[in-house]
């Protein structure tokens, strides 16, 4: 632990900046952002088929206009568009909190999506930029990914004791909360390592997204990316459902128990995974996660339903799993990107992130039309992760370089 901390202390400045801002916005964010779809539900009586394409609909919108925030930060300094990202989240989260309809709703959530693309890719880059050739890239995308889930357990329990969960009001704290992040941008994130960058590349913006299209590995890992989170989704998603159908008396409570376990096991184990699979490579850090996830997945199919005991040491096993995928998806994809270009290749890598939507919707009608046999499905998705890991590195051997 002394060795992670250490680590944290060596990080660069701005980069500790945007790690804390990051911790900042989310917890607010995680405040409101997991009762959703009660807001949705009770303030305009939409169902849940409703608020599920509403979502998704948003998401893929957001995510065709967010791209061009990783492209303009390649050509301007990053710092200003993660400023014009910010004032977009202003603007969203304010949006979300006087919107009385459906559809102001609607242009809030694309919003939403918009200045997350705008902030996450640039600030990802200028990581990239300071520590460029040291260990400390890695560990700073490890960081980022600890901090959201610090974030995702304390903004909920703050909201909650502050009684500001499920309510529309706590969308203007959200949008506060951008406010610094902006100004802290403007002063401190100046990176002339970029600056020189940019004055040695002049391309458009069409030039650069077909760099990343034609850029095989990149999107190979890409494709991975977005499997790992269409089925890291069912777990916070059509695992629940299928909890309510099979018993619906203790669904509630079994789920809170299953999602704070989860939260506490990916906190506690994430910075053991850090430090003890150092060595190994982010290919294989990746196929490991995915088969932990399969092995979980076929584990749900023979537990029995009633089982707590039963479905809390699952759920040790899948929150394992998610300490060492997600991070090291994310990871993956920055090793891939190409140095002159890194914000659009982050700003497209932000695709992956649509397998969070998508995957209720694939989820519920595997549910529906194969009850619980659609978790065997599941364990036998997560073994092509392993398997487009096997042709990412077959492609980069062709190439004769090495992803790690």
């Amino acid at each position: 632990m002394l060795i992670i901390i250490d680590k944290f202390r060596s990080l660069p400045n701005a980069v500790k900046g945007i790690l804390f801002f990051i911790l900042l916005t989310r917890m607010t964010y995680f405040m409101v952002w997991p009762f959703i779809a009660i807001i949705l539900s009770s303030e305009y009586n939409l169902s849940p088929v409703e608020v599920g394409l509403m979502m998704t609909a948003s998401a893929y919108i957001s995510f065709m206009v967010g791209v061009y925030g990783g492209v303009l930060s390649d050509i301007y300094e990053r710092r200003i568009v993660i400023v014009i990202g910010c004032l977009i989240a202003v603007s969203a989260y304010a949006t979300l909190g006087f919107a009385s309809d459906p559809v102001t709703f609607s242009l809030g959530l694309v919003l939403v999506g918009i200045s997350y693309s705008f902030i996450d890719a640039p600030s990802k880059a200028i990581g990239s930029d300071l520590l460029e050739g040291t260990d400390l890239r890695e560990f700073s995308l490890q960081a980022r990914y600890f901090f959201v889930n610090i974030a995702a357990v304390s903004g909920p329990l703050i909201g909650l004791m502050a009684g500001l969960n499920a309510q529309k009001f706590t969308f203007y704290v959200t949008a506060i909360s951008y406010i610094p992040f902006a100004i802290y941008a403007v002063k401190h994130l100046k990176t002339e390592v970029h600056i020189s960058l940019c004055r040695k590349i002049n391309i458009g913006i069409n030039q650069r997204l077909k760099l990343v299209i034609t850029n095989t590995p990149f999107l190979i890992s890409l494709l991975a990316g977005f499997l790992a989170f269409l089925l890291f989704s069912q777990i916070e998603t059509t695992l629940p459902q299928y909890l309510h159908l099979t018993n619906s008396e203790t669904a509630i409570k079994l789920i809170t128990i299953l999602f704070s376990t989860n939260a506490i096991v990916v906190i506690a184990v994430q910075p053991f995974a850090v430090h003890y699979l150092e060595r190994f490579s982010t290919s294989f850090k990746i196929s490991l996660g995915a088969s932990l996830f399969c092995l979980a997945y076929a584990m749900m199919y023979a537990v029995n339903s009633d089982s707590t005991v039963s479905w809390v040491l699952i759920a040790i096993l899948y929150s394992i799993s998610e300490a060492i995928l997600m991070p090291n998806v994310s990871i993956q994809l920055d090793k891939l990107s190409s140095k002159e270009n890194r914000g659009t290749f982050l700003g497209v890598a932000s695709m992956v992130v649509l397998g969070i939507y998508t995957g209720p919707l694939v989820g519920g009608i595997l549910l529906e039309s194969f009850g619980k046999e659609f978790f065997l499905i599941l364990s036998l998705a997560c073994i092509s992760v392993v398997a487009v890991q096997s042709i990412l590195n077959n492609s980069l051997t062709n190439k004769g370089s090495l992803e790690n």
